[in-house]
């Protein structure tokens, strides 16, 4: 009795509710549209199973679509005796234009659009200075001469020359997305409040140390050095740029450097990200990019030469000591705060001491020792050893001299060993020479950053010699007993 009850209350519904959109003309029209664009799609697909002389299909994927078609006909009744009438008087009333719309456009039916007379000289010189000063306005120039720092077109930074507690918060709260969507172009992110607290927790000194080792100059930091006015005097922001604001470098080589600025307005229509999102496809080209795999890029380098794919090993090999520096580095402590923070010389060469147990002794930035494994410090003796530099393809002609290294740091005397280890290094069409540079490498990013570090390791471009740039003058070699 229930069951026939229930099942009576559910036709009264439907009916009701058909009828209802049937007594509107707009949801009537709706509804009739729409049921024969259903109707019209079932038929095309049974024009396309149906056999004929210009259509070769079999007999029985004839009977298989057309059981389908029924089948979908009779389990589709409900929601468009339901659903249909529904979204039909709804959207008769939201927009009740659009279904003449959909008609005549099926029809072939376009409305005209008016003919615009063509500019003339006149107005197209007026149009073009009228974008020439829209640029001006978010945009500025600075002598080379006169920058206080190196700047980077791959750094965003917020600058505000007055108080911006509010949008700071914003910032603060959704400060994880919004590096993330910068990320996606290849941008950092340089926000003042969130450097100020990194720096001043606890792993605030081991920042500092990655990005200057020399212990005796990080005492010296203070916070109070850097600060907005501070950023405007290192970017000579004008006057003009009068809120809070993301600026970046868009032409950093030329001279004068060229900077963008995009002035940050919240309001109740538009959320913090939504502006950021806003502000990311105007900068560059605002498109997301395929990072091709670890395995594709291998791929693309098999069978090329140890020199050709240098550069593509040392990015590949030093994958774990990126994903470990890239948190130091995720913070946004871009080169403006780095030459604040730290002074003009942080980028100068240190000490190197090659004591007698061969081991590597920064002796100017706290005595740190450089580990390498003995092949791995065979490699880097034979570099430290010619400043002239070696061509990867010449590496044969040094193998005496390596096996004799690698000899003296192992204390091995079994020279058949010695040359099995070393043959494959010499290889120029290995690339095992490619990844004991990458180690080395490593070794040295992974304490200090590499505009630090490139001091050190084995580099050098593509077909020339590799080699070290530390200053010999700084290199000190203890004799053995």
């Amino acid at each position: 009795m229930q069951l026939k009850t229930l099942l009576f209350t559910i036709i009264v519904f439907i009916v009701a509710f058909l009828l209802f959109c049937l007594l509107i003309p707009r949801s009537r029209k709706y509804f009739f549209y729409t049921v024969r664009f259903f109707l019209k799609d079932l038929w095309d697909i049974m024009v396309d199973y149906t056999p004929a002389k210009d259509n070769k299909v079999p007999f029985w994927k004839f009977v298989f679509v057309s059981i389908l078609v029924a089948f979908l006909s009779i389990l589709l009744i409900i929601p468009i005796c339901i659903i249909c009438p529904i979204i039909c008087i709804i959207r008769s009333i939201k927009d009740p234009k659009s279904v003449d719309e959909f008609i005549n456009i099926e029809k072939g039916i376009f409305p005209l659009r008016p003919e615009t007379p063509p500019k003339t000289p006149e107005e197209l010189e007026a149009e073009r200075r009228a974008y020439q000063e829209q640029l001006l306005s978010i945009q500025f120039e600075v002598p080379q001469e006169e920058l206080g720092y190196s700047p980077s077109e791959k750094e965003i930074i917020f600058y505000s020359p007055e108080p911006a507690s509010v949008i700071e918060k914003e910032i603060s709260d959704n400060l994880s997305q919004i590096k993330a969507i910068f990320a996606k172009g290849g941008y950092r992110f340089f926000f003042l409040p969130e450097i100020y607290n990194q720096l001043e927790g606890k792993d605030g000194q081991v920042l500092l140390d990655y990005y200057n080792p020399n212990p005796e100059r990080n005492k010296l930091y203070s916070t109070d050095v850097l600060t907005y006015p501070a950023i405007k005097a290192a970017i000579c922001i004008p006057e003009r740029v009068d809120a809070p604001c993301f600026i970046r470098c868009k032409r950093q080589n030329d001279n004068p450097a060229v900077f963008s600025f995009w002035k940050i307005q919240l309001s109740e229509k538009e959320s913090l990200i939504e502006i950021v999102k806003e502000y990311f496809c105007k900068v560059g080209d605002g498109r997301y990019y395929h990072l091709a795999s670890d395995k594709e890029i291998r791929k693309s380098i098999e069978g090329l030469a140890a020199d050709e794919r240098y550069d593509t090993d040392i990015l590949l090999i030093g994958k774990e000591i990126r994903e470990r520096i890239e948190k130091l580095r995720a913070i946004g402590l871009t080169s403006l705060a780095i030459k604040k923070l730290i002074g003009d010389d942080s980028d100068k060469p240190g000490k190197l001491l090659i004591d007698k147990k061969n081991r590597l002794i920064l002796t100017d930035y706290g005595n740190k020792e450089i580990k390498l494994s003995p092949l791995h410090k065979a490699v880097f003796f034979l570099f430290l050893r010619h400043p002239e530099g070696i061509y990867f393809k010449d590496l044969g002609n040094y193998r005496e001299e390596l096996a004799s290294i690698y000899g003296e740091i192992t204390g091995r005397e079994d020279k058949k060993a010695i040359e099995d280890s070393i043959a494959k290094l010499t290889d120029p069409f290995d690339n095992s020479i490619n990844e004991k540079c990458a180690r080395i490498k490593n070794a040295f990013v992974s304490e200090f950053r590499e505009e630090v570090a490139q001091w050190y390791f084995i580099d050098g471009s593509k077909g020339e010699k590799k080699s070290i740039k530390l200053p010999r003058e700084l290199v000190t070699w203890e004799i053995k007993d």
